[in-house]
């Protein structure tokens, strides 16, 4: 510049001035006369200096492809053309095809520096670079310009410099982030003042984004509360943009932003020594997005928001989109439409989010609810979310609603068991910090808690399943309990029943059934012999007839882990209580009646006690025990007896010979269950034993009596009823 350095007395600085305006002086007048022959090569003289001027004026170097001056009618216009601002660093972030200036004299001898005017520019290309929580700064340039006052002798302009900008390119970049945009087609309109800007902007987004983006702005420089010059002001900004996914925005990205619109009209306001204030409102259209490992997928989504330092709201509008999160479920989960009210706050402490309202639907349930987000500083967040919900149709695939929060073997265990059902009513209440879930030893409330109407209910493989299931189903925390009311398995009611899952989060868990049934028992029979541990009992059973009314006590304790279900099976503890009822063997005229008492299973086998019952028309002892060691269940009758009724048809010409009763001890030998197969029974041995004690015995060819001997009378049958083999007798004297 002019002084750049002091020079040295009043004179000498006199004198410069003079020679110099002089100079200026005589280039204007050649231009004014048009003798061009001699006033191009001065012009082209005085390039270097303009370039140091200029360079002086803005702050950094500037080269010049060629000057020229034109007159615009009222005075001379100096073009200057393919212009470059170049940085310390080698770097150039300014390029301008042509710059037009006109001279305000009046300003340049006030201040004694080159002072323009008016500045008009083409095809300009710069840097708009932006750091976080800070107005975006133009590469290269320092507001305000150090040639808008002269240092040395302390003069500041103070009339403003006009600049138009017709088409350019501006090249946004978010140093925060990391992302770049550029906008084409740059208007500009602007007023600068040593220590104001005013200015005017629109330019055009890329065709693939959306449509334009415009800035108003009245910005003044006030000293910071550290005495560094700092910038204070409004800033306006409007923008169109119909496809978000366009954006070079790492965030959209991370999202997997597919499609959206977005129109947005925002204020930022600049207060020395305070954080930027932002307020303003908008519109998102059709945004879609793929989701991420946290955030699920979803299309079509529609919402208004206003938002500002303090807080702000949206309202959010979904139709016809589906929800995609294989995180937590298998399967994309239909959202015919869900509409959303969200208020946020910022306090001292934080922020704090509240959901006001929140409706949604698909053909398979109905979901409503509110809730609220505590976000404080330096402490965990808090959560109050409360839903209820209810299907609208019974449903047949649960599982897409079961979320993988739950250790593999459990959330398997709840996408098998759960076939189908209809919910009239559920709630689900969150509370506390989401990442003490399922709240173990720690503050917090995860309830979710429905009524199950006409359920359909596998709780086993293999096993029959419950249908018609009307009960409760309850998870709180890290337990799962559901009550049965009623429900039908086979031919079965079951009259109640429980199911539980305690501490689901254990990498060991096990299930827990409990359910008592009446029925027939016929019906009864055919359910254990449907089930894993009647396997060995399925050649009896069709042999075998029972009738009439009995009840069922079934215990289960399952292991959901496969590896300990392999190695420990299920538990079985179950009670059959008989009523009077009728057991036989049809094919080998073999009827008991009159069954009471009660038979007590687990897998293994069975085991009998105190029963009681009629075997041809005498009163009968009824037991049982289970040999594991052996893998046979031994089944005990014993009751008073005339031998004649065991005579088979080919001896029942003795019967007339055989008078009295004797007590008659029978055994039965069956399979147990689940029996090692080198162990497994392949028949069904039967042997009665008696001792013949006062029994008249009538022998045909010598005719004499004999009262009161001693006989033991076995029968074995060794083969029924898998063989035909015959039975036979063994009568002897003691």
């Amino acid at each position: 510049m002019y002084f750049s350095r002091r020079q040295g007395g009043f004179v000498l600085r006199l004198t410069y001035l003079l020679l110099t305006f002089l100079f200026h002086w005589a280039i204007f007048l050649v231009a004014l006369f048009g003798l061009a022959q001699l006033w191009l090569p001065m012009v082209n003289d005085y390039k270097g200096i303009l370039e140091s001027e200029l360079s002086d004026f803005v702050g950094n170097q500037i080269n010049i492809g060629q000057i020229r001056v034109d007159s615009d009618g009222d005075g001379l216009l100096w073009v200057l053309e393919n212009l470059q601002l170049t940085e310390p660093s080698g770097q150039s972030p300014i390029q301008i095809r042509q710059l037009a200036l006109t001279v305000d004299w009046r300003e340049s001898l006030r201040t004694l520096r080159l002072q323009p005017a008016e500045i008009k520019l083409e095809g300009v290309e710069f840097i708009l670079r932006q750091q976080a929580n800070a107005l975006p700064d133009i590469q290269g340039l320092r507001f305000p310009l150090p040639g808008q006052k002269n240092t040395v002798l302390n003069i500041e302009r103070q009339s403003p410099i006009r600049i138009s900008i017709n088409s350019g390119f501006v090249h946004w970049m978010d140093d925060t982030n990391h992302r770049s945009l550029a906008l084409s087609d740059l208007q500009f309109i602007g007023e600068i003042l040593p220590n104001q800007i005013t200015l005017q902007a629109d330019a055009l987004f890329p065709p693939a984004i959306g449509e334009t983006l415009g800035v108003d702005a009245v910005l003044h420089q006030v000293p910071a509360p550290d005495g560094k010059p700092q910038w204070e002001g409004d800033l306006h900004t409007r923008t169109q943009i119909f496809n978000l996914a366009a954006l070079p925005s790492p965030v959209l990205k991370s999202y997997g932003v597919t499609a959206g619109g977005l129109k947005l009209d925002a204020t930022i306001s600049a207060v020395a020594g305070k954080p930027l204030q932002v307020r303003g409102e908008g519109e998102v259209t059709h945004l879609s997005w793929t989701g991420n490992a946290d955030v699920p997928a979803l299309q079509g989504v529609n919402a208004t928001f206003a938002a500002n330092n303090a807080g702000g709201k949206v309202k959010v509008n979904i139709s016809d989109s589906s929800l995609q999160y294989p995180t937590w479920f298998e399967k994309p989960l239909r959202v015919d439409a869900l509409a959303a009210d969200l208020n946020w706050t910022v306090q001292p402490d934080g922020w704090h989010w509240q959901l006001s309202r929140l409706n949604a639907n698909n053909p398979d349930i109905t979901l409503q609810g509110a809730g609220k987000l505590d976000l404080p500083h330096h402490q965990p967040p808090n959560i109050d979310l409360a839903l209820t919900f209810a299907t609208q149709r019974t449903v047949d695939n649960v599982r897409d609603y079961i979320p993988a929060l739950l250790p593999d073997h459990t959330e398997q265990w709840l996408k098998t068991a759960i076939v189908q059902g209809y919910v009239p009513k559920g709630e689900l209440v969150l509370r506390g910090n989401p990442a003490d879930f399922p709240f173990q030893h720690k503050a917090g409330v995860f309830d979710i808690r429905f009524d199950i109407e006409q359920g359909v209910l596998a709780y086993l493989p293999e096993w029959p399943q419950a249908e018609a299931v009307n009960g409760e189903l309850h998870f709180h925390n890290a337990d799962m309990n559901a009550t049965v009311r009623s429900a039908t398995i086979m031919d079965l009611d079951v009259q109640g029943g429980t199911v539980a899952i305690p501490n689901m989060h254990t990498p060991d868990n096990h299930l827990l059934l409990d359910l008592q049934t009446q029925g027939d028992l016929q019906a009864h029979m055919n359910y254990l012999r449907d089930a894993p541990i009647g396997r060995s009992l399925r050649d009896f059973m069709q042999v075998a007839t029972f009738a009439g009314d009995s009840d069922l006590h079934l215990k289960l304790d399952v292991p959901l882990k496969k590896s300990t279900l392999d190695a420990q099976g299920v538990a079985v503890d179950g009670v059959v209580s008989l009523h009077g009822n009728r057991f036989a063997i049809p094919e080998y005229a073999q009827v008991f009646s009159q069954l009471n008492g009660q038979v007590h299973f687990d897998q293994h086998g069975v085991e009998v006690e105190g029963a009681t019952g009629e075997y041809r028309q005498q009163p009968l002892k009824l037991s049982a025990k289970t040999d594991k060691t052996r893998g046979i269940i031994r089944v005990g009758l014993q009751q008073q007896q005339s031998p004649s009724v065991f005579l088979p048809e080919s001896l029942a010409s003795l019967k007339p010979y055989l008078s009295g009763n004797t007590t008659v001890e029978t055994s039965l030998e069956l399979p147990a269950f689940n029996a090692a197969k080198d162990k497994a029974l392949r028949s069904l041995n039967i042997q009665a034993r008696s001792q013949l004690v006062g029994l008249i015995c009538r022998h045909l060819s010598v005719k004499r009596q004999k009262r009161h001997a001693i006989y033991r009378w076995t029968w074995i049958c060794p083969s029924i009823p898998t063989s035909r083999g015959r039975c036979r007798w063994v009568w002897e004297s003691c």
